[in-house]
């Protein structure tokens, strides 16, 4: 409970002790980078496990859907989520 007051008075700039950045400059920036972190493609080090994407029903980095596909609620429901990791060609040494 005590989290969400200190997170709401940052977002609405009632936080203390903030000169630079603001409060609501400093909200914006964690918000920005939870964001990024939450739904960003894996390979950049954060969704882990497609949770995020697990969470919006994002189907990842598919390399082929037609446009009947991506107006079907249900295209996305058998395809086996995949990142850009996924999609790169193998580099032999």
């Amino acid at each position: 409970m005590q989290q969400d007051e200190i997170i709401l008075a940052l977002e609405q700039s009632r936080a203390s002790n903030f000169s630079w950045p603001s409060a609501q400059a400093f909200f914006k920036a964690v918000r920005t980078h939870t964001m990024e972190g939450m739904f960003a493609d894996p390979v950049y080090g954060g969704n882990k496990d497609f949770a995020g994407w697990r969470l919006v029903g994002f189907p990842g980095a598919q390399p082929l859907f037609s446009p009947a596909d991506l107006e079907s609620e249900d295209a996305f429901s058998s395809t086996p989520m995949i990142g850009l990791q996924a999609q790169a060609p193998l580099r032999r040494g």
